[in-house]
């Protein structure tokens, strides 16, 4: 990993950054570990997990390098956000199965246009206290 002092840009405008970190923080969670990494400039606590768009991984607190100390990530990765935002702004609204959907009697989904998700198949559920769900002891 590179030292993130060596990467400080002081003159990295501050509505570039804001907007690089809001999209750093919008990741999907891709791993979470037992305890909070420090910010290796400020030693403020800096997440304890990581973040993924699909195509990139990084850490929970790299939007706090970006925006609190100005670290500038590569140009790589500012071209591959605008093409990810620049394609969700392409998107096309197809309200074709909500009609469809509501286009029956009484409104209701019809079972056949939908996938079904299948039932629990075996899989253990444990919750707090070590019951199973529909256990009738956890149900007074």
């Amino acid at each position: 990993m590179p030292d993130p002092a060596d990467l400080v840009d002081t003159e990295w405008d501050v509505s570039e950054r804001a907007w690089v970190a809001d999209y750093l923080d919008h990741g999907q969670v891709a791993a979470s570990w037992m305890g909070a990494s420090r910010c290796r400039l400020c030693s403020r606590p800096n997440g304890s997990r990581d973040l993924s768009d699909g195509s990139y991984l990084w850490p929970e607190g790299l939007s706090h390098y970006v925006l609190d100390h100005a670290v500038r990530l590569p140009a790589e990765f500012f071209e591959h956000i605008e093409q990810r935002l620049q394609a969700l702004d392409d998107l096309q609204r197809d309200g074709t199965w909500w009609r469809r959907a509501h286009s029956t009697p009484t409104g209701a989904v019809r079972p056949t246009e939908h996938a079904q998700v299948p039932a629990n198949q075996g899989r253990k559920w444990r919750t707090s206290g070590g019951m199973q769900p529909n256990d009738p002891a956890t149900h007074a």
